[in-house]
């Protein structure tokens, strides 16, 4: 059970940060919809070895 209660209160902390950096830091939420794609695209490179994602 104290795990359960751990991993909730990780992931309500996690959701309640990203929540104050968007409302208090301006540009934060274009910074993650830039990041988001950009993780993505060198992880595919990464996984598929594919050279056309730099």
């Amino acid at each position: 059970m104290p795990i359960v209660l751990t991993i909730f209160g990780l992931v309500w902390r996690l959701f309640d940060e990203e929540a104050f950096l968007e409302k208090n830091l301006s540009g934060y939420t274009e910074y993650c919809a830039k990041i988001r794609w950009v993780r993505r695209a060198k992880a595919r490179q990464k996984l598929f070895n594919d050279t056309s994602v730099s």
